[in-house]
């Protein structure tokens, strides 16, 4: 009984060092077992809120910097033209097809004033046309003159030295709808985030 015992105990022992010693990573991978059955389809979640519109974008809208005074289309000392070429739009598409809206920065003053009209000075009459259809007279025109008979203009009227400047603001005829008063700049300046 007692041989049976001991070789009980030592044929257990040996059972248990072999299961100890043995580890999973030495044993070779079964085969994958074939695709189960697909459960049913969860329940549709609940649909959200519909967002506000947004504003319109601007992004047709062409707007320059602050151009200096050039007056070298024509310079009298009585009326002066400056030329502006805009690339990015025909010559008919400006005149028929787009709102243009110009503003002059001018000498003594933080006021940007909107072209047609006086500017900071009573005798001087700012103007804005478009060129004609010829090459070197296409674009916008921007014109000022003494409105005095025989009085010339001044230097600080006209001159960049003297802080004379000019800005463009062109919309073309689809995004104009739901515009601000263009012709107050405060106005043009916050809708469209224009920085002096």
């Amino acid at each position: 009984m007692k041989k049976f015992k001991i070789s009980s105990f030592l044929l257990t022992a040996f059972y248990v060092f072999t299961l100890i010693s043995c580890s999973a990573e030495d044993g070779v991978d079964g085969q994958q077992g074939p695709q189960g059955i697909q459960g049913p389809p969860g329940t549709n979640g609940i649909n959200g809120t519909n967002g506000t519109n947004g504003q319109d974008g601007n992004a047709n809208v062409v707007i320059s910097g602050w151009l200096p005074a050039d007056w070298s289309f024509y310079d009298t000392p009585h009326k002066k033209i400056m030329r502006v070429v805009v690339n990015q739009f025909t010559q008919s598409e400006l005149r028929n097809e787009c709102l243009v809206m110009v503003y002059a920065r001018q000498y003594g003053t933080s006021a940007v004033y909107s072209i047609p009209g006086p500017g900071r000075w009573s005798n001087v009459a700012y103007n804005l046309y478009f060129g004609s259809n010829s090459a070197n007279a296409d674009g916008i025109l921007i014109e000022i003159k003494s409105t005095e008979n025989g009085v010339d203009l001044t230097d600080y009227q006209y001159d960049v030295a003297r802080g004379n400047y000019f800005r463009y603001v062109i919309i073309p005829s689809n995004q104009t709808n739901r515009l601000p008063d263009l012709s107050n700049y405060e106005q043009a300046k916050a809708y469209f985030n224009l920085v002096d």
